[in-house]
C-alpha cells in the first residue's frame, strides 16, 4: 500500500511539474497553452500507454494492446475531462474548435480499420502514425 501511495504523490507531483514547465514554455515563445497540451503534454503523457501497447503486442496480447490505449483515451477524455470540470468549469476557446472535426475524423478512422477484418495491418498502422504526427505537427504551423 506504502508503494502505490508513493505512486500517487510522484505522478501528482510530476504531472504539476509537466503542466506548469508546459504552460512557462508556452507563454515563453508565444504559443498558446492549448498546443503545448495537444502536443508536448499529450505525447508525453501517452508514453506510458505506448509502453504498454508495444510490450503486450510484443508478446501476442494484442488485445491487452487495444483494449489499454482505447481504455486510456476514454479515461482521458471523460473522466480527467469530467473531473477537471466538476473542480473548475473549464472554458473552450475559440481557437480549439478548428481541432474538433480532425479529432472527429481520426476517431472514425479508427473505427473504420479496426473493423476491417478485425485486424490493424502495417499499412494502416503507418496511416495512423502519420495521422498522428500530422495532428502535432500541424497546429504548431
Amino acid at each position: 500500500m506504502g508503494a502505490v501511495l508513493l505512486g500517487l504523490v510522484l505522478l501528482l507531483g510530476g504531472a504539476r511539474v509537466l503542466i506548469g514547465s508546459a504552460s512557462a514554455l508556452a507563454r515563453t515563445v508565444g504559443i498558446a497553452d492549448w498546443v503545448i497540451g495537444l502536443t508536448i503534454v499529450a505525447a508525453g503523457t501517452s508514453l506510458p500507454e505506448f509502453a504498454t501497447a508495444a510490450a503486450a503486442t510484443r508478446r501476442g496480447s494484442h488485445g491487452v494492446s487495444v483494449g489499454t490505449l482505447i481504455g486510456s483515451d476514454l479515461s482521458n477524455l471523460l473522466l480527467a475531462l469530467g473531473v477537471a470540470a466538476v473542480l473548475e468549469p473549464l472554458v473552450i476557446g475559440v481557437a480549439v474548435l478548428p481541432n474538433f472535426g480532425p479529432l472527429v475524423l481520426t476517431v472514425v478512422l479508427v473505427v473504420a480499420l479496426a473493423l476491417t477484418e478485425e485486424r490493424v495491418s502495417r499499412l494502416e498502422g503507418a496511416l495512423l502514425v502519420a495521422v498522428a504526427a500530422a495532428r502535432w505537427v500541424l497546429p504548431l504551423l
